[in-house]
């Protein structure tokens, strides 16, 4: 009797081991975010030429098992939402909040009652509600939002931000958030609704029609913003509005303002990569190196002009200071800019005549080709390799193009001097494959696609501000775009990228100035430089080290003090190459496990099997161990 009771007691106890581990494991295979979510979209409808009125739409958000496809489902349909702009909204929270997004599939709709302006506008909403649903967190459906997601997480201005506030009021929503700098565009009379500060004294005043007169036109940093202001009398009869409008910088502050949660740390280290450091202290070297070559070469040739002496010593002194902190890109680029100089002047001295030129003109067609046969024996694998072989690709088509419009270039023989030091740099730039990294799929179709992503988002960008910005000349960046396009047809992925890459920043850096004054410049620049930091840090943690994202990131930061406005756009730079990681795949391991890919539904039917088995063999043997008593 006894020992009966002893079996069944070790019996009932392997069974409540058994129970407490299945306890454990099932919340992790069952749980996922099932739960349609919502979101308020805040649009304008076009109703004549360039005017246009608020009005309202719906975002939900549904995940399903899968493997991290998209699907956009509008009704009616909008002028510019596209796949690719969901696409990448979703993917920019994924990688934001580092969330494992593909395990599921997502399906975005957006239901309004017309058609709407819609484009990237919802960009930000799709993100936030992303990694809302993902992440299993509440949120206030009251609140509205509107703005675009850009690299780096940046929430991004949109237009007609003053006509969404009003129709957020008559909806009777609680809250809207909105870019940074974008109160700013709104007329006195909403600011007194809203109960914000008019403040005139820090913006620069472009004209004033007369000292009596309560018209004035104002401009903002980048000279193309408008406002109007409005007799202190008449505004102040207003009702007030019962609406909160609260500027967001990023993705981390529109969770947080919707689901009261901290989902991210604000802290970022970047630990730069050893190697980088090593090579780029190398390249730095051999450029400064050759500066010294030149200028000894010259001198004991020429006569070196007191100006030419100065421009020199300057450039000297600013590679010398960025070596002595550490960033030798920016060294390098200052000393690339004095041996610009001394071939320039090199062959002015020489008065090379046409057959010279024509000369020079074979031995970089040679060099060219030596160059790219190099380049082409180089494998790619990691995000170090893939912005290597674009950096050494972009600097190389420079020379190219330098050479086909040779004829008509107004000083060909700064051409020629600019095509050999560009191609010396290339050449400086093939050292960076001696990098190691994390391995990702990088076929030809995985940087077709990656590049066609990247021309899709930008084009997207830069229609938007073309609707919004009719008095600026984008024609430099539709050129940039088109040329990627030309070069993606030909499977030129790797310069594609760059110049894609290069065209998105731009337009994202001109969309991104709307509103921003001089009083909310440095928390904008701030922002992005914090961006950027966190992107890095970010790369660094998994493996990945983006060399041009970081370089760019160094040369921005020794522009801040002179150029603001340049320092900004290579902030862009950096954003965008230091995210490719986003648009390849891991390689996948090799492993035994690695074989075996079950996704919810198997999962569920393999927990269930085991218990099933394990519970029937337990049931089996009491039922045998009882029989033989």
């Amino acid at each position: 009797m006894v020992n009966r009771i002893q079996k069944f007691l070790n019996v009932m106890f392997f069974i409540l081991i058994f129970i407490t581990i299945l306890t454990i494991i099932t919340p992790t295979i069952n749980a996922s975010p099932y739960d349609i979510r919502h979101v308020n979209l805040l649009a304008v409808q076009e109703i004549n030429n360039m005017t246009y009125v608020g009005s309202t739409a719906d975002l939900y958000l549904e995940v399903r098992d899968g493997t991290g496809r998209v699907f956009l489902d509008t009704s009616p349909l909008t002028k510019i939402d596209t796949q690719i702009s969901t696409r990448y909204a979703k993917d920019i929270a994924c990688d934001y909040f580092d969330l494992d997004c593909d395990q599921y599939d997502f399906i975005y709709t957006i239901r309004a009652k017309s058609s709407i302006i819609g484009g990237p506008s919802a960009g930000a909403a799709m993100s936030a509600l992303t990694a809302i649903t993902v992440l299993d967190l509440e949120h206030d459906e009251s609140v509205a939002v509107t703005g675009t997601i850009n690299s780096g997480g940046i929430i991004g201005p949109v237009g007609a931000v003053e006509e969404k506030v009003i129709t957020a009021f008559e909806h009777n929503l609680s809250k809207v958030l909105v870019s940074l700098g974008s109160t700013d565009q709104f007329s006195n009379e909403i600011k007194l609704k809203l109960g914000l500060d008019i403040d005139l004294i820090n913006y620069n005043i472009f004209n004033v029609t007369n000292e009596s007169s309560s018209e004035i036109i104002v401009i903002d940093y980048f000279n193309y913003s408008y406002g109007q202001v409005l007799d202190n009398e008449l505004s102040l009869s207003y009702e007030e509005m019962d609406l909160e409008v609260k500027e967001v910088i990023d993705l981390n502050e529109l969770v947080y303002e919707l689901t009261n949660v901290q989902v991210s740390s604000d802290n970022y280290e970047i630990e730069v990569d050893s190697s980088y450091n090593d090579i780029m202290l190398d390249l730095a070297e051999q450029l400064c190196g050759r500066s010294e070559e030149l200028e000894d070469l010259f001198k004991n040739n020429y006569q070196l002009s007191q100006n030419f002496s100065d421009l020199i010593e300057e450039r000297r002194l600013a590679a010398e200071v960025a070596q002595a902190n550490g960033d030798y890109y920016s060294a390098a680029s200052f000393c690339f800019g004095i041996n610009l100089e001394f071939t320039h002047e090199f062959y002015i001295e020489e008065d090379l005549n046409w057959k010279e030129q024509d000369l020079k003109i074979s031995e970089l067609e040679e060099n060219i080709e030596t160059v790219s046969d190099l380049l082409n024996s180089k494998e790619i694998n990691t995000i170090s390799d893939l912005q290597a072989k674009m950096a050494v690709v972009s600097r190389i088509n420079e020379v190219e193009e330098i050479l086909d419009n040779i004829d008509d270039a107004t000083d060909p023989v700064f051409k020629l001097a600019y095509g050999k030091e560009r191609l010396f740099s290339a050449l400086s730039w093939m050292h960076f494959f001696e990098m190691t990294g994390k391995n990702f799929e990088m076929d030809q179709d995985s940087l077709n696609n990656a590049c066609y992503q990247k021309i899709a988002e930008g084009e997207e960008l830069l229609q938007y501000a073309k609707i919004y910005l009719p008095m600026i000349d984008l024609s430099r960046i539709e050129d940039k775009f088109n040329s990627a396009n030309q070069h993606l047809f030909v499977d030129e992925s790797e310069l594609c990228l760059m110049k894609a890459s290069e065209a998105k920043a731009e337009a994202s850096t001109i969309l991104s100035s709307l509103g921003i004054t001089e009083n909310n410049f440095e928390n904008f620049y701030e922002s992005k430089l914090a961006a950027v930091e966190r992107e890095i840090s970010k790369n660094t943690e998994e493996g990945i080290f983006p060399i041009l994202g970081y370089s760019y990131y160094q040369y921005s930061k020794s522009l801040q003090d002179e150029d603001s406005y340049s320092s900004l756009l290579y902030l862009e730079y950096a954003l965008e190459l230091s995210e490719l990681d986003i648009y390849f795949a891991e390689e996948e391991s090799n492993s035994i496990f690695s074989y075996f890919k079950f996704n919810q539904d198997v999962m569920t039917f393999l927990n269930g099997l085991i218990q099933g088995l394990f519970i029937g063999c337990i049931l089996a043997w009491l039922f045998f161990q009882y029989r033989k008593k």
